[in-house]
């Protein structure tokens, strides 16, 4: 079911604005994290728990995490955080939600810009 489907079954259209206010709280967490507590260690910090936390305990929740995917939105070979269910064994599944094109071609050029900071680190 797509992200905007959902929205609107329960009652939260995703508008155009309800977008870009998204857009802009995951890409202004860093800052808000580093003015809140002087840095962003935190926020890994407490990612990374909850991960382990799933993990040790089998809880097969769903977490976003970073592996290496073979193929993201067409882009092969890259590593990049997606849904995925974990539990004591690590990721048992990744999970794909339908994405409308615009959707898909963020994503893809998420993933590209990944892949080639990579490659200049000379990794990939």
């Amino acid at each position: 079911m797509p992200v905007s489907e959902f929205a609107e079954q329960v009652g939260r259209p995703l508008t155009d604005a309800v977008r870009a206010e998204i857009d802009e709280g995951v890409r202004g967490a860093a800052g808000r994290i580093i003015k809140g507590k002087g840095a962003t260690w935190y926020g890994i910090g407490g990612g990374l728990a909850r991960i382990a936390q799933a993990i040790s305990a089998d809880e097969r929740a769903v977490v976003t995490c970073s592996i290496v995917n073979p193929e993201v939105a067409g882009v092969e070979t890259v590593a990049l955080s997606l849904p995925r269910i974990l539990g004591i064994n690590g990721v048992i599944e990744t999970l794909r939600p339908t994405l409308d094109d615009g959707e898909t071609k963020a994503l893809a050029r998420s993933a590209e810009i990944l892949k080639e900071a990579v490659s200049k680190l000379g990794l990939g």
